[in-house]
């Protein structure tokens, strides 16, 4: 599948070296990759393009999510500090409410929200 050009598109600093194989299928290189998540978000048309990056930002903010456990995010990460898995961490705004709703109803008597 060709991708599709854009007049932003950054050019390589150095020269494109082919794939390494293992067995009869070549490796996928770290370009190929990045061009088709490029091309992908293309063709499914969001309103902006993200970097392949946000994709480990996006595993990171799900085991969080699932665990609740900072520091399994982070050996899951393999940072060194929890301070950098904090900047991974994006906490939603339901998630924020929630839990700022949950604190305050441990100090009151049950309300209608509450329940």
């Amino acid at each position: 599948m060709d991708t599709p050009r854009q007049e932003h598109e950054p050019t390589l600093s150095r020269p494109h070296r082919p794939a390494r194989s293992i067995g009869p299928r070549p490796l996928v290189s770290k370009s190929q990759v990045r061009a088709q998540f490029r091309a992908w978000q293309v063709i499914a048309g969001f309103d902006r393009l993200y970097p392949f990056h946000a994709l480990r930002h996006t595993a990171v903010t799900n085991v969080y999510r699932a665990s609740r456990d900072l520091f399994l995010a982070q050996r899951f990460a393999r940072h060194a500090s929890p301070l950098t898995t904090v900047v991974y961490t994006h906490v939603s705004d339901e998630d924020l409410t929630r839990r700022v709703r949950g604190l305050a109803c441990r100090a009151c008597p049950p309300c209608a929200p509450c329940r």
